[in-house]
């Protein structure tokens, strides 16, 4: 499914030709033109993100501890956006956030947020801890505290997918061997903050191929919707014009998707998943949806500027950029 370099730079060239605003002219840059920050052009782009208003903003909302109250939510969804617009670890605002996640594993922060299971300890002992690792992950994967945190839910997804097929009341059993008490709300292998953790990062995975393929081929034959990101079967393709609420339109579909995408797995269905997004393009060949969304990166949306978010949230499946 990925694009060969000369249908990248074609991208490239459309996407330039609309005049895209600063955030999407530094992502055109960076992913699609392959140019690094020491070029000119790269660097002149980044700077103007760097003090662009929508960075601003996320940045004068975090809190002095380093994250956005309330935790699980807002902090998520401002990583997000600040990855989506390019930026790494090495900003200040992601830096902040990421000293937050380290303290938070070390014991010296808390968030401050508490949800109400049947067993007091999911909570505070498995599911919050399984977000900070996977925001965490999305930062700097190769942090040790992911690595622990990853090995550790990889390993639950070996043991249960141990058959090549997904079984509730074995993914309790297993939780309650390792954690010492059992929960009648599991958090499966296919959890959105678990498929972020156990993804592949730099080619490298963390799953055996055998699981892998189990995990992917639940999520595209037999999920019926991926809490927190789209909720409807990702398996099954929608048309871009699709206009649904409920976080169950065709970006959220394209979401899904490339958050499933960097498995090994998906080698499986990415001929036939790129076929199809390649037949939701306009006459000019690109790629406009029906409403703003989540992710947009221009100053406004509307007209060519709705055109440029959304053909560059569709090739970045295309180019193989892990989703989020």
């Amino acid at each position: 499914m990925l694009l060969q370099k000369t249908d990248r730079m074609a991208y490239a060239e459309k996407l330039l030709s609309l005049d895209p605003d600063p955030i999407p002219r530094y992502v055109i840059a960076r992913e699609l033109l392959g140019l690094d920050d020491t070029h000119p052009d790269c660097r002149a782009a980044y700077e103007a993100v760097y003090a662009h208003p929508h960075v601003e903003k996320i940045a004068a909302e975090q809190n002095e501890r380093g994250f956005w109250e309330p935790f699980h939510g807002t902090t998520e969804g401002n990583i997000r956006k600040l990855l989506s617009f390019g930026l790494d670890a090495s900003h200040p605002t992601l830096a902040r956030a990421r000293a937050y996640l380290v303290r938070l594993f070390d014991g010296k922060e808390t968030t401050g947020q508490y949800e109400k299971q049947d067993h007091p300890l999911w909570y505070t002992e498995m599911f919050e801890p399984l977000i900070a690792a996977s925001m965490l992950s999305l930062i700097e994967p190769d942090h040790p505290l992911v690595q622990k945190h990853r090995s550790v839910w990889a390993a639950f997804a070996e043991e249960i997918f141990a058959d090549g097929d997904y079984d509730e009341a074995h993914d309790i059993a297993v939780k309650a061997s390792h954690f010492g008490y059992p929960v009648r709300r599991p958090i499966p292998p296919f959890n959105y903050y678990c498929l972020l953790l156990t993804a592949p990062v730099n080619g490298k995975s963390v799953l055996s191929e055998k699981t892998d393929r189990a995990l992917v081929d639940f999520v595209m034959t037999t999920l019926p919707s991926l809490g927190y990101v789209y909720n409807e079967p990702p398996g099954i393709p929608i048309p871009i014009d699709t206009y649904r609420r409920d976080s169950r339109d065709f970006w959220h579909w394209v979401r899904a998707l490339s958050i499933i995408a960097p498995y090994r797995g998906f080698a499986a269905y990415e001929q036939t998943i790129g076929d199809f997004l390649l037949s939701q393009r306009n006459e000019s060949g690109l790629w406009t949806f029906p409403r703003r969304f989540d992710l947009s990166l221009s100053d406004r949306y509307a007209g060519k500027h709705r055109t440029v978010d959304s053909s560059l949230f569709v090739l970045r499946i295309l180019c193989g950029q892990r989703g989020y």
